[in-house]
């Protein structure tokens, strides 16, 4: 799934500089160098905000708000002291 919408951003990149390329007039060689680096590294975005990265940094993160609530013991209306 990850490499799925990284493949997807990089297409978006790449469609972004060819569209903004060819409305500025720049040269078809320079917009298809341009649109490949922006394939590259919207892919590489992707990949590393969906991807395994970007999962596990998730699950860190829900871990730790997790573990924050669960020792406070003022759930449901109870008060210490």
């Amino acid at each position: 799934m990850e490499k799925k919408l990284g493949a997807i951003l990089g297409i978006l990149a790449a469609a972004a500089v060819i569209f903004a390329g060819v409305s500025h007039g720049v040269p078809a060689g320079e917009t298809l160098v341009r649109a490949a680096v922006a394939f590259a590294a919207g892919g590489l975005v992707g990949w590393l905000v969906f991807g395994k990265l970007g999962a596990a940094l998730m699950r860190e993160a829900a871990g730790s708000e997790r573990k924050d609530s669960e020792g406070s013991g003022t759930e449901n209306g109870e008060r210490n002291g």
